[in-house]
């Protein structure tokens, strides 16, 4: 359903990360209560991972723009700051 969907209107975590996967801008819908909360710090903390703001719907009928490009450079950044730590990490030298 994520992959073929236009917006994903969640609350879960893992939703988000396949919504990114698929490039499929997300929207969050939040109650109150204790885990919810838990939640929302996890999501606000891989949304700025990528450079993005989450977005919580108010009146689901409209939706923020997801901006792809932040998200693409942030996501590659990061990845080759993880890389480079791994390797530095397990003294890896690539053969030439």
């Amino acid at each position: 359903y994520i992959k073929h969907a236009d917006h994903i209107l969640t609350n879960s975590f893992h939703c988000n990360v396949f919504a990114f996967l698929y490039h499929k801008p997300v929207t969050y819908y939040l109650s109150n209560d204790e885990q919810t909360r838990f939640i929302t710090s996890r999501i606000d903390t891989l949304m700025a991972l990528v450079g993005q703001k989450v977005s919580l719907v108010e009146d689901y009928t409209t939706y923020p723009e997801f901006n792809w490009t932040v998200y693409e450079k942030n996501l590659t950044e990061k990845r080759e700051k993880a890389i480079n730590y791994l390797k530095k990490a397990l003294d890896y030298e690539q053969a030439d």
